[in-house]
């Protein structure tokens, strides 16, 4: 992969479990590697589900190995500073 074709910017975050004032579970989302990658548009699909109109796009994301990425985290892409 080259360099120049990493041009969007991707932010990885962690889920946090933190509690609120009542002691109960809440889940949050911490920025943990903010980095360039390569988005790719694979597919889309449009279905009627229960009367409900279900889009889903499947998309195909490239950057560089880095340590400490898991299946637990979730990529934030667009989104405004």
């Amino acid at each position: 992969m080259r360099a120049g074709d990493l041009r969007e910017v991707i932010i990885i975050e962690e889920e946090l479990i933190a509690r609120d004032k009542f002691g109960a579970q809440v889940k949050t989302w911490a920025p943990y590697l903010t980095l360039r990658a390569r988005i790719d548009f694979l597919s889309d699909t449009r279905k009627v589900e229960n009367m409900e109109v279900i889009h889903t796009n499947v998309f195909k994301i490239s950057t560089y190995y880095r340590d400490g990425i898991t299946r637990k985290m979730r990529i934030v892409y667009g989104k405004d500073k």
